[in-house]
């Protein structure tokens, strides 16, 4: 099947949603903001509203939907702060156990790291390989961090920087896959237990955060999503966590369970902090915008009324 749709003028975008049953108040406003904002990038907030594909219910405004994607972005603003936060203390704990134990080159080291990396070729080799090609890609940079320059216009007999100034300059996605391959497993629950958690829970948290914030970076819907990298579930009965969820999980393909998980870690990296509060003025300031597509369980099945989430134990730590 070929794709047939024209392209569409805003005005014409305006008359097939107004066609559509879509109700616009003010048509010069909708205009300017289908001039910043893409018809098909706003269409991705129009599900809620339309129990009929392309049709939108009886009394839907404009004013609704461009609420929605108001939400939506405000809330990634939220996140990538959250994960900020969590990215660098990563980085701080990674570099300090590891450099404790091993030097300040560890990440030169093959024997730190796992000999089963496999790329997208198929080769596999140890991940030491990988790393070096990161810290090569970074040394060649025309932007790279001034730290840098200096320290090797200094020490002239080093080939690169210390890990506590390099893996600085490192991609969350990179610091993620290094804590993946760390060969040690006492390594990798050292450093996962100043988080409070076991090793493997971490590193899945660290992935799915990872993919998280790079739909936050592109501007990507984070709101009725379904994450195609999910954290793993942790089970306080199989390990002895801090304060963490007593009530259901129904589905951790939803933000709202990362935005447990963020919680979860910011308790040990910031605690009182505002995030909490953060989500619930967000909240509160769109009280329209069905949250429940966030993946917020419900009190019973097939209700409508979403569990008091603030009141489960790591809200209230």
């Amino acid at each position: 099947m070929k794709y047939f749709k024209p392209w569409l003028s805003v005005a014409e975008q305006v008359l097939l949603l107004e066609a559509r049953g879509l109700e616009i108040e003010n048509t010069a406003s909708v205009k300017h903001f289908l001039l910043n904002v893409s018809y098909s990038r706003l269409s991705e907030y129009f599900s809620p509203f339309q129990k009929e594909i392309e049709y939108f219910d009886s009394g839907t405004t404009f004013k609704s939907i461009q609420m929605l994607y108001s939400f939506d972005r405000e809330l990634k603003l939220i996140v990538f702060d959250a994960i900020e936060r969590i990215e660098i203390a990563v980085r701080t704990q990674i570099v300090y156990c590891m450099s404790g134990k091993y030097g300040p080159y560890w990440m030169t080291n093959p024997d730190v790291f796992k000999n089963n990396y496999k790329d997208k070729s198929g080769t596999i080799s140890n991940y030491s390989s990988v790393l070096l090609q990161s810290m090569n890609a970074i040394l060649k940079k025309k932007t790279r961090e001034e730290s840098i320059s200096i320290f090797l216009k200094k020490y002239t007999d080093e080939n690169y920087p210390p890990s506590w100034i390099i893996i600085e300059q490192m991609t969350f996605g990179d610091l993620s896959y290094t804590y993946k391959y760390i060969a040690g497993g006492s390594d990798k629950k050292q450093i996962a237990s100043y988080f409070s958690l076991p090793p493997d829970i971490f590193e899945s948290w660290l992935h799915s955060l990872n993919y998280v914030r790079n739909l936050c970076g592109h501007h990507s819907r984070l709101w009725n999503r379904e994450l195609a990298i999910d954290p793993a579930v942790l089970i306080t009965k199989k390990y002895k966590s801090t304060p963490w969820l007593k009530g259901p999980i129904n589905y951790q393909k939803r933000i709202y369970y990362s935005l447990c998980t963020m919680k979860y870690l910011l308790n040990t990296i910031n605690p009182g902090g505002h995030f909490r509060q953060r989500i619930e003025n967000l909240f509160a300031k769109y009280p329209t915008v069905p949250i429940r597509y966030m993946g917020i369980p419900s009190v019973g099945r097939n209700s409508n009324t979403l569990i008091d989430w603030q009141n489960e134990p790591v809200w209230q730590a």
